[in-house]
């Protein structure tokens, strides 16, 4: 699980990347240091879909919005 403190030490690369929190959720950094929360979701048991979460928000508003859904 990332710590708000390596979230916020993450450095932005000639390539964006994602660092894993858990086994959906991922924080995107781009190359211009944009942090994005995404978490990876199946629809119909095949198609995998990417949604895009609220950037700026804390670990734990992240996982209450999952929950919800």
């Amino acid at each position: 699980m990332l710590t708000t403190k390596q979230i916020e030490q993450a450095k932005s690369r000639k390539k964006s990347y994602r660092m894993s929190d858990t086994n959906s959720l991922f924080q995107f950094v781009t190359p211009t240091g944009d942090k994005i929360w995404q978490i990876r979701y199946f629809l119909e048991s095949e198609k995998k879909a990417l949604k895009t979460l609220t950037p700026n928000i804390t670990n734990a508003d992240n996982f209450c919005l999952i929950a919800r859904e």
